[in-house]
């Protein structure tokens, strides 16, 4: 078909299947809608002569026209199609896998895993991790119960190190400077160790991310939480890395990374931190309820400055070398705190080894502060003497953590002292009758729940 510019009347040859089409003129650069020359809307009314005389004429000067046209070249046409908006990445998957934040943090992985120093030194935002490290600056407050997660892994390594004689590592030291008073260079060096400890670390380096999404954006930060797979060994569980961005001079950079635990492995750590208890009947005939010997983590109710006072405390308490007054004093501090200070003294019978006759002191000093503090009683005795053996001394300690599975979730303060004491009188109970039997029995079972 032939059409027609409205505006400078260029004439062009044009398929018939693109009518309605939008076209650009070659000559002006208008756009128009493509309709064949001379088109018009058929109108109702009767015959009419003069309409058909024009309509002959009409046609004879399309004939006319067409053949002049067809033995002209092709003028050059331009076809415009309906616009179509393609979506960003941004708008297309916010928040999942491919989306931007999320995409950082997966080439984070595959930097380190290269290794390439230079491209993470860009990415790694060196103020805000100066400041996490020596300002107390935390960032946005992580979500289920990470701290107390980290601190049972803190105290397993360090009960660890104390069983192979190892010394607890040094703390690094922390600076109070503000980061725009740090000199140049010494930034650089900060955050080339940061990016060597990154490279370094076991959780980035050695495993890939194959899922991921954002956890929270609020413009500044971000949080972004990847589930990652081990590179070399398919045995491992898969676990999850939280990465936290920072935008720094219109560009994101990572600050934070660490491992995040779902609420599922949450739950699993806390049963896992109930421990099992077992019964047992000793050489003499006691019968005994012992549970696993380990650190025991402070509660998360627990404050810094409580958690320091009894750190302090403890120390005091089996300092061997202190005067009585002040080991009594620590004593006396331990019991009016109460069930905050009950954790770490349960600790320090999972650390302290029991090999020497110091070691049973101090043992024995961990252990009259938990009965001051609790009312129960167990085996446990200092010397031979006092009716000490090596089985009832090790059974005394796992007894400790068999009231800890059984009852520290219930227990508040002294109110369960007259029970304990009972209790502690029927682990060595013998029934000498079945009658007297089943009914020690049904006690011993509404007792352990």
């Amino acid at each position: 078909m032939i059409i027609q510019c409205p505006a400078c009347k260029t004439q062009a040859q044009l398929p018939a299947s693109k009518e309605g089409a939008k076209v650009r003129c070659s000559e002006c650069e208008r756009v128009y809608v493509a309709t064949p020359l001379g088109s018009r809307a058929p109108s109702g009314g009767g015959f009419d002569p003069t309409k058909l005389v024009i309509g002959v004429v009409a046609a004879i000067a399309i004939g006319v026209i067409y053949g002049v046209v067809s033995k002209t070249p092709d003028r050059e046409y331009v076809v415009e199609e309906p616009e179509q908006r393609t979506r960003t990445a941004l708008e297309a998957d916010p928040t999942g896998w491919d989306s931007p934040y999320v995409k950082l943090a997966r080439e984070l992985f595959e930097l380190v895993a290269a290794r390439n120093e230079q491209a993470v030194t860009a990415l790694i935002d060196g103020e805000n991790i100066w400041r996490r490290r020596n300002e107390g600056f935390g960032g946005p407050a992580p979500t289920g119960k990470q701290d107390w997660i980290a601190e049972e892994e803190a105290a397993a390594q360090a009960a660890a190190r104390a069983a192979a004689g190892e010394p607890e590592p040094e703390a690094p030291p922390t600076d109070d400077r503000l980061w725009a008073l740090v000199a140049g260079d010494e930034q650089a060096r900060f955050l080339a160790g940061v990016v060597a400890e990154l490279l370094d670390t076991e959780l980035v380096a050695e495993w890939e991310p194959f899922d991921g999404w954002v956890e929270s954006e609020d413009g500044f930060d971000v949080v972004v939480r990847l589930q990652v797979s081990h590179r070399v060994d398919p045995g491992l569980e898969n676990r999850h890395v939280e990465w936290r961005f920072f935008k720094r001079n219109g560009r994101w950079k990572a600050w934070y990374w660490e491992r995040w635990y779902t609420p599922d492995e949450v739950n699993a750590y806390r049963r896992k931190r109930k421990g099992k208890t077992v019964k047992r009947t000793l050489s003499d005939g006691s019968i005994v309820i012992e549970g696993e010997v380990r650190p025991i983590p402070y509660d998360d109710e627990t404050s810094i400055e409580d958690r320091a006072r009894i750190d302090r405390l403890c120390a005091q308490l089996i300092d061997l070398d202190a005067l009585p007054p002040v080991r009594t004093a620590a004593n006396r501090g331990l019991v009016e705190i109460g069930k905050p200070a009950l954790p770490p003294l349960l600790t320090m019978l999972a650390v302290v080894p029991l090999e020497t006759e110091e070691d049973a002191i101090q043992l024995n000093l961990v252990h009259l502060a938990l009965a001051d503090i609790t009312g129960y009683v167990t085996t446990f005795k200092v010397h031979e003497l006092l009716g000490a053996t090596r089985e009832r001394q090790e059974s005394g300690l796992k007894q400790w953590f068999g009231w800890y599975d059984r009852k520290y979730r219930r227990f508040e303060e002294r109110q369960e002292k007259g029970l304990e004491e009972v209790d502690a009188l029927l682990d060595s109970f013998e029934p000498r009758s079945e009658k007297e039997r089943r009914e020690f029995e049904r006690y011993r079972a509404e007792r352990d729940g």
